[in-house]
């Protein structure tokens, strides 16, 4: 018989005694890393369309050798363009770092 250890996986502060899948993973000098809320791919159009992780994917990629200022901005822009106006659907959160030596 299985056993249920409790809720696993939820939003962070969704619930108490949640349990987290955890990993580790090595990152080198150069190696970027993109965290981000589902309000970044949740921005919505007015027919319904997401702005998703096709296209996040893809703007990353197209400004994988941007500063990262240069990518916040470029990623800010996309999602106003693509929702036309200013952000206010859910909250838009981010963060992007890159190792260095």
């Amino acid at each position: 018989m299985i056993e249920s250890l409790g809720p696993a996986n939820l939003p962070l502060g969704i619930k108490a005694n949640t349990q987290y899948d955890q990993a580790c993973q090595t990152l080198a000098p150069g190696d970027r890393l993109f965290l981000y809320s589902d309000g970044i791919t949740e921005c919505p159009i007015p027919t319904g369309d997401f702005f998703d992780e096709d296209r996040l994917f893809r703007l990353l990629n197209d400004n994988k050798n941007e500063d990262l200022h240069i990518l916040k901005q470029n990623l800010k822009q996309s999602l106003e363009d693509f929702s036309g106006g200013p952000l206010l659907h859910d909250d838009c959160t981010f963060l992007c770092f890159e190792v260095h030596n």
